[in-house]
């Protein structure tokens, strides 16, 4: 399969002819633009496919291993965030030269999975966060009983749980409130 058929026999289509339906002569600039196109259709065609999803799913990755691990080491989100930022500068490279563009689909499966994901992401990261300082970065653990470490830490996913979800619900109504008085100002325009 694949690439290494390309590397063995080269290019997968032979020679290109322009063949006319009637027995027009073309000019020799419109056939080199025709044969110019074809060639550019079957380079598209012989690419593998750009797949957004896949593209979303590798960011939405990136966003776990860095909400997880920035309270273990710190210093590697800075290398991290550097390469986060060159790569999402070539997906412009890939998208146009590299892969197969692909049929525009609807953006709203992306955009609702993207809402559920943050919030599990948002949950899950209170707990982990809330276990490293009631676990790892306690100095009294060894005095404590294992049902007071559950409890406390039980404790403090609920508290942070709460205050997150208020600042959010906060935000999204001052978002709504933001976005109906430009909209009311743009329709009284």
């Amino acid at each position: 399969g694949g690439w290494l058929n390309y590397i063995a026999h080269g290019w997968p289509y032979g020679h290109l002819e322009l063949v006319s339906k009637d027995d027009k002569v073309l000019d020799e600039e419109v056939k080199e633009s025709r044969l110019e196109s074809a060639h550019g259709a079957l380079d598209q065609v012989s690419r593998k496919l750009f797949e957004p999803f896949d593209e979303v799913m590798e960011l939405k990755m990136n966003f776990l291993f860095v909400s997880f691990f920035a309270p273990i080491m710190p210093i590697g989100l800075v290398p991290t965030l550097v390469a986060r930022l060159l790569e999402v500068r070539s997906k412009a490279t890939k998208l146009f030269f590299v892969r197969r563009r692909c049929w525009p689909g609807d953006s709203r499966i992306l955009h609702q999975t993207q809402d559920a994901f943050a919030r599990l992401a948002a949950q899950a990261a209170i707990i982990w966060h809330t276990g490293l300082v009631c676990i790892a970065y306690n100095p009294y653990l060894a005095d404590w009983s294992p049902w007071k470490v559950a409890g406390i830490w039980f404790a403090s996913i609920f508290v942070v749980t709460v205050i997150v979800t208020k600042v959010s619900a906060w935000i999204h109504r001052l978002r709504r409130r933001i976005s109906r008085r430009w909209h009311a100002q743009q329709r009284a325009m």
